[in-house]
């Protein structure tokens, strides 16, 4: 897979699944050091996101194979909460 990050920039790595408990990794040589450059911080929710651009074919002919899949890593963005703001809760 090449996993990428606004900070960290892409790196090809494996995704894996251990057998015994069936829990898919990413690992391979450089990922602690891709991971400290996405500069994420203990307690940030973040969003993985994972996608595969197909083949494409142009009049029957296939001009390009599928691509390998590509894992995004980002920092999901969260909006502070009303109680930490001193502001009534919002009910819909």
């Amino acid at each position: 897979v090449v996993v990428c990050n606004v900070h960290a920039g892409t790196k090809a790595l494996q995704l894996t699944q251990w057998e015994s408990s069936h829990v898919n990794i990413i690992k391979g040589e450089g990922y602690l050091d891709f991971i400290n450059r996405c500069c994420f911080e203990e307690k940030d929710v973040v969003e993985i996101w994972a996608f595969k651009e197909r083949h494409f074919h142009l009049f029957g002919v296939d001009m390009c194979r599928a691509s390998p899949l590509y894992v995004v890593l980002a920092k999901k963005e969260q909006r502070p909460l009303a109680s930490s703001m001193g502001l009534a809760k919002c009910t819909m």
